[in-house]
């Protein structure tokens, strides 16, 4: 306690102490935070770099084969090879960040450059260099460096050098080096923003916490020196007090009696609502999480449109530059679209997920409506499916598209699980459930109306089977993992819930419960 009172004497230097220790402790991280990401930068460009240019690398060691690559001769290149390179090199500058691509012998000399006012140039004291002749590739981070592009005016750019060894075939001699120039002004400005805010908001935290320690101390000093005094007034009086606490000595053991009754009645009802708060909080976090995803996801998308629009105009473009020159591009360009299809129909599901819009709810007799999506969907060759429809007459409350997209969810993913399957482990036989089919079944329970999906494919894992729900989840090879989770959203915007029961190796049973609507009476 006395200790205590000493460092309570000084609450501003105290406060200030443990603040600035905290500060330089925030920026440290920052600090190295900084460091680390240029250090991974530099390597991840260094190695998508390697891979990039191997088409380069190629070309040039095909050069030297006929050459002497071991020795620190100046190398010139004939024009055939610059032709052949030049080639190499714009498609690689048009498919990737890189805005340069060098080739250096072994004497420093720059004997090809995408800049033809390199050629000539010499590099033998760039440590980058002199790195990669001994077979280390070497990259170099070069902030607000001025150079000039394909425009002719000089930018300022971020950029990083990639020197990259490259060996004669079947030998490990070095017989040149590729430097690959990487313009990384967007990353390092988008890190850089990053980090400018989070060394806001640490300054902004670390304030706070210096103005609550402030405000603690002081607190913790006004209380003890209340102590102090009324501890002084209390040996004053114990002589006073002391007769007239024997006499109440047999009324406080009631008191206390009755007070740990009190006691164990309100720890009773602060662990009921500690675990009721803590069930809401835990709802809370997720709901704003599932928010802020949804706010990214659109603002995402709606980006993503605009390059997408102008991929397609271009590919259409070179379709028809391809037509008039008689050049075959037919199955790459095709290929373009399907995967512009592809990207359109991600965006189109994220955004679908992201949307708030309540079902418009109508009255439907659930079974025929069922009879009509089943016969319109089209199964995969060799599964079927078995319909149990027992929901004679029963009428439900639904949004007839919305739930559509339900059904064929839980049908395709029983399909898919099928197939999966059998690719597996062949087909089996099974007297209750074939291998190969799909049981659909509904029936009414007092006030429910439970529509069953089941299958006999591999089954999903218990560590898998909790996490279905969750947005961007997938074990499958394709897909984004929205598919349950959109179908878990409608059936809740729908009043119902959704159970799934899986055995790892033995199928799958998904269980949609939906409230009973008023059901329809038979005509006499």
């Amino acid at each position: 306690m006395q200790a205590l009172s000493i460092i309570l004497r000084l609450p501003k230097q105290f406060a200030a102490i443990i603040a600035a220790v905290l500060v330089l402790a925030a920026f440290t991280i920052i600090f190295f935070s900084a460091k680390n990401y240029e250090e991974v930068l530099i390597n991840s460009v260094q190695a998508e770099n390697n891979a990039i240019t191997a088409p380069f690398a190629r070309a040039l060691r095909d050069h030297f084969d006929g050459s002497s690559p071991h020795t620190d001769a100046t190398v010139h290149l004939n024009p055939e090879a610059v032709a052949s390179m030049n080639n190499i090199a714009r498609q690689i500058l048009r498919n990737s960040t890189l805005i340069e691509i060098q080739a250096i012998d072994r004497s420093g000399n720059i004997f090809y450059s995408t800049d033809s006012r390199r050629i000539g140039q010499s590099v033998k004291g760039h440590t980058g260099f002199s790195n990669a002749l001994t077979g280390l590739p070497h990259g170099t981070l070069l902030e607000n460096e001025t150079v000039s592009l394909e425009t002719g005016y000089p930018v300022v750019r971020d950029l990083i050098h990639s020197f990259i060894p490259q060996r004669a075939r079947n030998s490990d001699a070095v017989i040149g080096v590729i430097r690959a120039t990487t313009d990384v002004t967007a990353m390092l400005t988008l890190f850089e923003n990053g980090q400018d805010k989070v060394s806001f908001f640490a300054l902004c935290v670390f304030f706070g916490l210096f103005l609550l320690i402030l405000l603690l101390i002081r607190t913790a000093e006004k209380t003890l020196r209340q102590q102090a005094l009324e501890l002084d007034k209390s040996r004053r009086c114990a002589n006073e007090k002391n007769r007239e606490l024997e006499r109440e000595v047999a009324e406080r053991q009631g008191i206390e009696e009755r007070l740990r009754k009190l006691n164990g009645s309100l720890e009773q009802h602060v662990r009921m609502r500690t675990a009721e708060l803590q069930s809401a909080q835990s709802e809370l976090v997720k709901q704003e999480k599932l928010a802020a995803m949804g706010r990214l996801i659109a603002n995402v998308s709606h980006e993503l449109r605009n390059p997408l629009s102008t991929i397609e105009n271009s590919v259409q473009l070179i379709e028809a530059i391809c037509a008039t020159k008689d050049v075959d591009l037919d199955r790459p360009v095709a290929r373009i679209f399907r995967g512009l299809q592809r990207c359109r129909g991600i965006i189109e599901e994220l955004l679908d997920y992201t949307r708030a819009r309540e079902p418009e709810l109508v009255g439907m007799d659930f079974d025929s409506w069922l009879k009509s999506i089943l016969g319109d969907y089209i199964l995969p060759h060799g599964i079927t499916y078995e319909a149990e429809l027992s929901a004679k007459n029963a009428s439900v409350q639904i949004a007839p598209e919305q739930f559509r997209r339900v059904v064929i969810n839980l049908l395709d993913n029983a399909a898919q699980a099928i197939a999966q399957m059998r690719s597996e482990d062949g087909e089996a036989d099974d007297e209750e459930l074939p291998e190969g089919q799909i049981r659909i079944a509904s029936k009414c329970t007092s006030d429910s109306l439970v529509l069953t999906v089941a299958d006999k494919g591999p089954g999903i894992a218990p560590k898998d089977l909790q996490r279905i729900f969750e947005p961007f989840f997938t074990t499958k090879t394709s897909g984004v993992g929205l598919g349950l989770p959109m179908v878990h959203k409608i059936i809740q915007q729908h009043g119902g819930r959704i159970d799934v029961v899986s055995t790892k190796g033995q199928g799958t049973e998904v269980r949609v419960h939906l409230p009973l609507g008023k059901q329809k009476v038979e005509a006499a």
